[in-house]
């Protein structure tokens, strides 16, 4: 007769939208027309031409003096009137930061016509904006610039990857420079900027995949346990033929194994997941978060919420699968129990060598029974 040790693996301890193109893969073609001819007045204004300056500032005084001049919905294209704005917006914008119109702060002048043009969809006023910031010697004015480039990425401005790779660069930042780089060549980049992008991917091994510049840098976390695939096998009646009994033990006992495996393996997954969280949600919450003036400011307030949202959203999801795995832990234990108590029963040596000493020999079962 055999002594069996009952084999338990105990409890186990458990931790705890913004304006743009719908597929931004290049600039809309009416931007990227109507920026060569407007660009043509800019230069034309810069060097001194009175009518081309005077139609950039006429069209910049109706829109002051339109209350509706900025008002657009987050799902509405802007009007021709509006589009005639942001490309003028540009264009002095660019003149007073080049410091060819004078004004008694230049970079005042020249973020609120950059603002302004953002505002309104353009993707020049979002990448114009986002290299300001990143040009200014204020480190808060540099914290916000990504905002912006990343407006510019998502309406399809290549030069802004650029822009961010190279900060990302200056800062030694891997991870942004990898991201960065896959936005970049998501989009329809010159030959000159896709080897800025090939160039950070191919020095550190990495093939040459191109991203959707449409997809969240957070993106929803997918905490699905991974599960060994197999058919569950039914324990043996009390009335079956010994043999029959004990290798229907043998196999349950491997399954339960394999499955303690999963649940471990799923408990780290979620621990190392929970630290991850910990890390973003530190970096987050470091410092205030700078709020530039004039229009600018409601594009920052909304990408700091929808960062706020993203993380309650990991955190709720986190808190989710938390109490998924005890859940899954607490029936695995019960199911573990009974298990035990079934297959505690007296077998000779002669069932035991019939099962035992073949394939189910390294089982938990098996290799629990002592003669």
């Amino acid at each position: 007769m055999k002594s069996m040790k009952l084999f338990g693996y105990g409890c186990l301890s458990l931790a705890l939208s913004m304006s743009g193109l719908a597929n931004a893969d290049e600039i809309d073609p009416f931007w990227r027309a109507g920026m060569d001819i407007w660009n043509e007045k800019g230069d034309m204004a810069a060097q001194g031409d009175v009518r081309a300056l005077a139609e950039l500032q006429l069209i910049m005084e109706f829109c002051n003096n339109n209350p509706d001049c900025l008002a657009l919905d987050d799902e509405a294209e802007p009007s021709l009137a509006q589009q005639r704005v942001a490309f003028a917006a540009v264009e002095l914008g660019r003149l007073y930061e080049q410091d060819i119109l004078a004004a008694e702060d230049k970079f005042d002048t020249a973020q609120r016509y950059y603002a302004m043009a953002d505002a309104l969809g353009s993707p020049y006023g979002s990448h114009r904006l986002g290299t300001l910031y990143l040009s200014s010697s204020s480190p808060a004015y540099r914290s916000v610039a990504p905002v912006f480039l990343e407006r510019g990425i998502r309406r399809g401005v290549a030069a802004s990857a650029v822009a961010l790779v190279e900060y990302a660069r200056r800062t030694r930042n891997e991870e942004d420079m990898i991201y960065y780089s896959r936005l970049g060549l998501g989009l329809t980049p010159d030959a000159e900027q896709a080897a800025v992008f090939q160039d950070v991917l191919r020095s550190r091994g990495l093939a040459f995949r191109g991203m959707d510049a449409t997809m969240t840098r957070e993106p929803e976390l997918d905490l699905t346990p991974q599960l060994s695939v197999f058919e569950p096998t039914e324990l043996a009646p009390a009335s079956a033929l010994p043999e029959r009994r004990v290798a229907a033990c043998a196999r349950v006992s491997e399954e339960l194994a394999t499955e303690w495996q999963d649940l471990r393996a799923h408990d780290a997954r979620l621990s190392r997941e929970n630290d991850l969280y910990k890390t973003r949600r530190a970096n987050s919450s470091k410092s205030a978060p700078f709020v530039p003036p004039g229009p600018a400011a409601e594009v920052v307030r909304e990408e700091l919420k929808r960062k706020n949202d993203a993380l309650q959203a990991q955190y709720q999801r986190l808190d989710e699968a938390f109490n998924e795995l005890n859940d899954w832990g607490t029936d695995l234990t019960q199911r573990q129990e009974d298990f035990n108590r079934s297959c505690d029963f007296p077998i000779a040596l002669k069932t035991y060598n019939a099962v035992c000493t073949g394939p189910l020999g390294g089982s938990p079962y098996c290799q629990s029974i002592q003669f």
